[in-house]
């Protein structure tokens, strides 16, 4: 599994990033969450509103759901 796919979309992504959270691999690696988090930046106001929100949910458990 790898996290620079470009055949992914969001929907995907966020199975792979949920693998790697059940798995404490994401919490882990700094790498991961930084990329996660620039992921949703990068593609916050193109995604389907309910994949969105599994996001928003994700990354306020994680600590890193910020104002900005």
């Amino acid at each position: 599994m790898t996290v620079d796919s470009k055949e992914t979309n969001d929907h995907e992504y966020f199975q792979l990033i949920t693998y790697y959270n059940k798995n404490n691999i994401l919490i882990e690696n700094e790498y991961l969450l930084a990329h996660f988090r620039s992921y949703v930046d990068a593609r916050f106001d193109y995604m389907d509103r309910k994949d969105l929100l599994k996001y928003c949910e994700l990354l306020q458990e994680l600590g890193m759901l910020f104002e900005d």
